[in-house]
């Protein structure tokens, strides 16, 4: 708690286990600026190393930390990851709240009577307000595409933050736009292998076990290929499952299903 600004937090561990060095909010090395942060930022060493980032853990949220408090906004151009996050100095008592390119982590907000809230849950801005109503296209949305579409949620006074934009306690800012990515079809086969083989490998956690869900599918088997997992996973029904053919490849593997 910081005057009348509240931060709060439910780590799930994964880059780094230390509960007591990494857990969240974290407080910077300012001693000022504080984040709760939900994601993983995938090049984190890489720029750790190329901004001399020092830490004194090894997770991914202390680097973010530190590059937002040497660089501000600007550096969200260069995170390679999925993340929501709100930044809040506790000094200039100005707020940062930013969500990752296309929108993978959640990230919701309601602005009540001067309140600002932000949550990666609709469940906990619910509890700060006192009455909603329903939204009618929000509903439809996740109904018929399971996801939803310019800022509606299930609700009317909570919408959704928008992809690849920041909040500078003020006003929305986009940092990113889809239409930057050029459509380049020179691409030959083997630098679409390469890009896809990275894809994978940057997203392997190190030194933990891990499994991948296989279906004996293009897509799944793919990943489980380059990622070599421990364990493989297939869920299926009775009736409706690609069991046998996900048990055939994973032991052409030798991976245990």
């Amino acid at each position: 708690k910081f005057d009348n600004v509240y931060l709060a937090h439910t780590r799930l561990a994964i880059v780094d286990k230390n509960n007591n060095k990494s857990d969240q909010p974290m407080i910077g090395s300012d001693r000022e600026t504080i984040i709760s942060f939900n994601g993983e930022i995938y090049n984190y060493k890489e720029l750790r190393k190329k901004y001399s980032i020092v830490t004194k853990t090894e997770s991914d949220t202390e680097v973010l930390l530190e590059l937002i408090i040497k660089f501000g906004p600007k550096i969200l151009r260069e995170l390679n990851g999925m993340f929501a996050f709100v930044v809040f100095n506790k000094k200039t008592k100005k707020i940062i709240a930013a969500r990752d390119r296309l929108g993978i982590k959640p990230l919701y907000f309601s602005i009540k009577n001067e309140n600002f809230y932000f949550s990666s849950l609709l469940s906990v801005i619910l509890k700060f307000l006192e009455k909603v109503e329903f939204d009618e296209i929000g509903i439809r949305q996740a109904r018929k595409l399971r996801n939803f579409f310019q800022g509606h949620t299930f609700y009317k006074d909570i919408s959704e933050f928008p992809p690849g934009h920041y909040f500078n306690g003020k006003s929305f800012i986009k940092y990113w736009d889809i239409d930057e990515i050029e459509n380049d079809s020179s691409l030959n086969k083997e630098e679409i292998k390469e890009l896809i083989i990275d894809s994978v490998k940057i997203r392997v956690p190190d030194n933990q076990s891990f499994s991948t869900l296989l279906s004996g599918g293009v897509d799944s088997s793919i990943i489980t290929k380059i990622s070599n997992p421990n364990y493989t996973y297939c869920v299926g029904s009775e009736n409706n499952n690609e069991f046998s053919e996900a048990q055939e490849f994973a032991k052409n593997l030798g991976l245990k299903h």
